[in-house]
């Protein structure tokens, strides 16, 4: 099971009595992405209810960079995750260290502009179609969150993971779902014939 990434826009900084707070939506459900790499893909709501109901660490992070890039975590508290039926929330409350002031001038500025996920698809959490163009069209239903970044490319569109390879389960059932559409075409056209 690979991590995959994807990004979405929607960010901001807030001042709070605790200090600065980053209002970050990485992840927006119903929303199908343009290409991928050879499908389409749609989160459904509630893909997240188990990840985040299990406590397991999620990290926040600068442009998907670990390490000294860190900008909150899960299990420290200094990240703080929710769903709701659209989307998933996160809000960062960033370290007083050079990358945290960095970060939170960059958003002001507006050079970062938006935020991305890592997740994983457990077996069976998700399933391959084609739609009527051919387009194979992934549809996840659960999934373990990994990370949320702050990141200057934050295009839903257009994301590393297009420039990533597909996921092999995910090839096979796109390969499976094409050879599946394309016999129900022929099918239909010699029906139609007669």
């Amino acid at each position: 099971m690979d991590n995959e990434t994807r990004s979405f826009a929607k960010l901001e900084v807030r001042d709070t009595d605790d200090g600065k707070v980053i209002d970050l939506i990485p992840i927006v459900f119903d929303v199908l992405s343009e290409d991928l790499g050879g499908f389409r893909e749609r989160i459904k709501p509630g893909a997240f209810t188990e990840s985040l109901a299990s406590g397991e660490e999620v990290i926040a992070n600068l442009e998907h960079e670990r390490g000294m890039s860190i900008l909150g975590n899960s299990l420290s508290g200094t990240l703080s995750l929710s769903e709701t039926e659209r989307e998933v929330r996160a809000l960062i409350h960033p370290p007083d260290t050079q990358v945290g002031r960095d970060t939170v001038t960059l958003i002001k500025r507006g050079d970062l502009r938006g935020g991305s996920f890592e997740f994983r698809v457990p077996d069976g959490g998700d399933s391959v179609t084609v739609d009527d163009d051919g387009q194979a069209i992934r549809t996840v239903t659960r999934a373990i969150l990994k990370g949320v970044t702050v990141t200057s490319n934050p295009a839903y569109l257009a994301t590393a993971v297009s420039a990533r390879s597909m996921p092999a389960s995910v090839k096979s059932a796109c390969e499976k779902a094409t050879i599946e559409h394309e016999a129900r075409k022929r099918k239909l056209r010699l029906m139609e014939a007669e």
